[in-house]
C-alpha cells in the first residue's frame, strides 16, 4: 500500500496478518518528546521532537557488546555465540503488526533519593488516563513500586552461601541482570574427546530471567562433582525486587523432566519463589511471554504454514512485563514516575509528565477522492530517564481492501480538533460521500 508521510515523524507502513486471517496493513508512527523538568515541583513539559524526529525502531536494541557490534558491524560480536534467550534488549523492534495494550517501558536507572548513598529504596511508575468507564477524567491504569538494593552477589564457603553486598549504592541500572533469574551449566568432559555425546551434564536457566542473579538448579553440585569440576565459588545477586522481597541465598530448583511447552514452563515460572522486577523489555522466549506464541508442531506445518497457529494470542506482540501492559492510553494521558531520574535534574525524586493530547492518525484516500480519517493508538511508551526524553508509538492496523487506494500519516496538534475539517461549500456532499464508504472501506 503506497503510504505519504505528511508529518515530520518516523512512519512506515508493512504488510500483516490479523487472527482471522485477514491480509492488512499496519501503519506506524514513532513520536519523540524531550522532558524538561522543573527541579522544585518536578513537573515536567514535553517538547515534541520535530526537527530532530527520533528514527523508529526497525530492529531490535541491545546492552552492552552487541550493541557496540551493531553500531560498527566490522568489531567483533564476542557474544554471538550466546543463545538468542540470553541476549539483553533495550529496546524491541516497532514492527509489530498489533499490541491489543500499551507497553509501558523505561530505560534508565534507579537513583537514591536526594543523590545520597542508601542501603535500599523504592521506585515507583504510574500511568494514569482517562478510559471508557472515565471518559472525563484520569484514573490509575498502571501502577508499580518496586525496591532497590546496592549489587552483591552470593560467596559459597564452608557453611553455605553468604551474601555480602556494597553497603550503599547512588544507583542501580534498570536491566534484568539485576533482577532475580539466572543459569546452571556444568559442561560435560566427555565431549571434548567424543563429540558424539551431550556437551553439557547440566545447561538450564531461569525460564523467566536467565540474565538475572539468585537462581541455580538444584542439581548443579552433584553434576558438578560427577564432572569433576569445582561448584561457583560466587553467584550474582539480585538487586531489584517487589516490595518486603529479598534473598539470602540463592534459589535451588528443580525443573520437572515434562517441561516441553512453552506453557508448561511459564507453569513453572510462575512457582518460583521470586518473579523477576524491573521496568524494560521482556525477551520473547521467556516466560510468560513465550506461551502465548502458540503450537507449532506437525499439524501447525501441515495446515498453518505460513500463518501463526491457531492458538496465536496476539498479546505476544506486547513486550512490556505484564503489569506495564494497560489499555490503550488517552492522548493526554499523564505519567509520574519515583527515583528514576537523576537527582541533578528532579532533587525531590518525583517527576510528573502529561502527554499534550497531540493525535496521530491516518488518512485513508478512497477509489473515489473520498478522505476517510483512521484513528491510530497509543501502544508503546518508553521513558528513557537517562536521556530525558519520551518516546510514544501509534499504531493503526487496516484490514487491505480494494475500496482504499492509498494512505496518508497526519499528526494532529490541537486535542480538541477534528481529524478531518471541511471547506465550507463542499461540507455536505463531503459528508454524505463518507456516510455511504466509511462502512465499506473499513469491513
Amino acid at each position: 500500500m503506497q503510504l505519504t508521510n505528511l508529518t515530520p515523524f518516523s512512519a512506515l507502513c508493512f504488510s500483516s496478518v490479523d487472527t482471522l486471517d485477514r491480509a492488512c496493513d499496519t501503519v506506524v508512527i514513532r513520536v519523540g518528546y524531550h522532558i524538561t523538568i522543573d527541579p522544585a515541583s518536578g513537573v515536567a513539559s514535553l517538547t515534541v521532537r520535530d526537527t530532530d524526529a527520533e528514527p523508529l525502531q526497525l530492529e531490535d536494541s541491545y546492552w552492552g557488546p552487541v550493541a557496540a557490534h551493531a553500531n560498527d558491524p566490522t568489531t567483533p560480536r564476542p557474544d554471538e555465540d550466546k543463545p538468542f534467550y540470553e541476549h539483553n534488549l533495550r529496546q524491541e523492534t516497532d514492527l509489530a503488526p498489533f499490541k491489543p495494550c500499551c507497553d509501558l517501558l523505561v530505560v534508565g536507572s534507579a537513583h537514591a533519593p536526594q543523590g545520597k548513598p542508601a542501603k535500599r529504596w523504592p521506585i515507583k511508575l504510574r500511568l494514569q488516563s482517562r478510559t471508557q468507564n472515565s471518559p472525563s477524567i484520569t484514573v490509575p491504569v498502571i501502577e508499580k513500586v518496586l525496591e532497590v538494593s546496592p549489587p552483591g552477589a552470593f560467596y559459597h564457603g564452608v557453611l553455605g552461601w553468604t551474601l555480602k553486598r556494597d553497603k550503599k549504592a547512588l544507583k542501580v541500572p534498570l536491566r534484568w541482570e539485576y533482577a532475580f533469574g539466572g543459569k546452571s551449566q556444568v559442561p560435560n568432559p566427555k565431549h571434548l574427546t567424543d563429540a558424539t555425546l551431550p556437551e553439557w551434564l547440566l545447561n538450564e536457566v531461569c525460564y523467566s530471567n536467565p540474565l538475572g542473579g539468585g537462581w541455580m538448579d538444584k542439581r548443579h553440585a552433584r553434576l558438578a562433582r560427577k564432572a569433576n569440576t569445582a561448584l561457583p565459588k560466587m553467584l550474582t545477586a539480585p538487586s531489584i525486587f517487589y516490595p518486603k522481597q529479598s534473598l539470602q541465598e540463592p534459589v535451588r530448583i528443580k525443573h520437572p523432566k515434562d517441561v516441553t511447552t512453552a506453557r508448561k514452563m511459564a507453569e513453572v515460572a510462575a512457582g518460583y519463589p521470586l518473579q523477576p522486577a524491573g521496568l524494560g523489555v521482556v525477551n520473547r522466549s521467556w516466560a510468560p511471554r513465550l506461551a502465548l506464541s502458540g503450537t507449532y508442531d506437525e499439524r501447525w506445518q501441515k495446515t498453518r504454514w505460513p500463518l501463526p497457529p491457531k492458538d496465536f494470542d496476539e498479546r505476544y506482540w506486547n513486550c512490556a512485563p505484564l503489569d506495564q501492559q494497560a489499555p490503550w492510553p488517552s492522548p493526554d494521558c499523564t505519567l509520574e514516575a519515583w527515583h528514576l531520574f537523576d537527582p541533578a535534574v528532579a532533587p525531590t525524586g518525583y517527576v510528573a509528565m502529561q502527554l499534550p493530547g497531540h493525535r496521530a492518525f491516518v488518512m485513508a484516500r478512497l477509489n473515489n477522492g473520498t478522505p476517510l480519517p483512521l484513528p491510530a493508538v497509543i501502544d508503546t511508551l518508553v521513558l528513557d530517564t537517562d536521556q530525558q526524553t519520551l518516546s510514544v508509538v501509534w499504531r493503526c492496523r487496516i484490514p487491505k481492501n480494494p475500496l482504499i487506494a492509498s494512505l496518508e500519516t497526519r499528526f494532529e496538534v490541537d486535542p480538541s480538533a477534528p481529524l478531518l475539517k471541511w471547506r465550507p461549500h463542499l461540507q455536505g456532499q463531503e459528508t454524505s460521500a463518507i456516510q455511504t464508504t466509511r462502512k465499506e472501506a473499513t469491513t
